[in-house]
């Protein structure tokens, strides 16, 4: 059996852009979303053409 995690926790911040995220994160202001960040993955994702929610989030779940 591979060391691999039984679970997965996805977090997404609708609408908020990577940069602005991380901006908050360094200044301290999200010490929890910092902890997730430091002991799993994090980074950026693309959206879909177009940007929009009802096309992003299915599209992110496959």
């Amino acid at each position: 059996r591979p060391d691999f995690p039984e679970r997965a926790f996805v977090l997404g911040f609708d609408g908020v852009p990577w940069t602005l995220l991380t901006r908050f994160v360094e200044a301290g202001a999200l010490p929890n979303v910092e902890r997730v960040m430091a002991e799993g993955a994090a980074g950026p994702l693309e959206s879909t053409t177009p940007p929009t929610t009802p096309l992003a989030w299915p599209s992110i779940a496959t």
